[in-house]
């Protein structure tokens, strides 16, 4: 057998040095190019920054909570329904403004000094209507006590979702409840940025404190309600 030509040799090691190299950057840019969970920053809530916008996926999903982050957001893995608890007296919850149904303008903050159920939907989500019977008798039984609230959150982005078409489901099914309509105002994250919504229902506890004590993704039943605000409002008498 003739020996390997010189020049044939060189382009040999040449061509497979290339691939080495391309190898190496493909698997570097799959390291770095990752989109970073906000749900794994240790950082508190109160303080960082949204890093995406709530948006949605094709309606009609018939799961336990429909995503509601962007294409190119990371999943937080979590299964719904499941119980998340936020460490007690470590995060304030973010306030922020918005204008209800009946046309009136409350900031989260107004409702200091009582527990808040704050809950994120929109009309076009099958699993926020599945919850919605039980939220509004539950509401029915509270609405006239000083000591909760309950402050439901339309994701009405103008699109998708508009104040026309929350109004028409509310109305249709006669719910009672006050719900705000989280529109995007020039400068400012929305509500459900504010609390790194990336699937809905979502639904925040509040301590009186303004300490954000359980955080539930998913469907949520009474059962599970009366025990997140047994918890909290435990918690509550502790912290006075």
């Amino acid at each position: 057998m003739a020996p390997m030509d010189k020049n044939k040799r060189k382009f040999i090691l040449l061509g497979g040095g290339l691939l080495a190299v391309f190898a190496l950057a493909a698997i570097l840019l799959k390291l770095l190019g990752g989109h970073a969970d906000p749900a794994g920053d240790p950082g508190p809530l109160a303080t960082r920054q949204p890093d995406t916008t709530t948006t949605a996926e094709t309606p009609g999903t018939a799961s336990d909570s429909v995503t509601g982050a962007p294409e190119d957001a990371v999943e937080t893995g979590e299964t719904a329904g499941s119980e998340n608890t936020a460490t007690g007296g470590e995060y304030q919850a973010p306030d922020f403004t918005l204008t209800n149904n009946r046309g009136e303008t409350h900031s989260l903050s107004d409702f200091r000094g009582r527990v808040i159920v704050l809950n994120f939907w929109a009309s076009w989500c099958p699993p926020c209507r599945s919850e919605m019977p039980m939220l509004n008798a539950w509401y029915q039984e509270i609405a006239e006590r000083d000591d909760i609230v309950f402050m439901a959150v339309d994701l009405t982005d103008g699109g998708r979702e508009t104040r026309d078409a929350a109004d028409r489901f509310i109305s249709g099914e006669g719910y009672s409840f006050p719900y705000y309509y989280d529109e995007r105002q020039a400068g400012m994250p929305s509500a459900a940025e504010l609390y790194y919504v990336q699937s809905i229902p979502a639904t925040w506890i509040i301590a009186p404190n303004f300490d954000l004590y359980y955080q539930h993704r998913g469907i949520l039943t009474r059962e599970q309600l009366d025990h997140y605000l047994a918890g909290v409002q435990s918690y509550a008498a502790g912290a006075d």
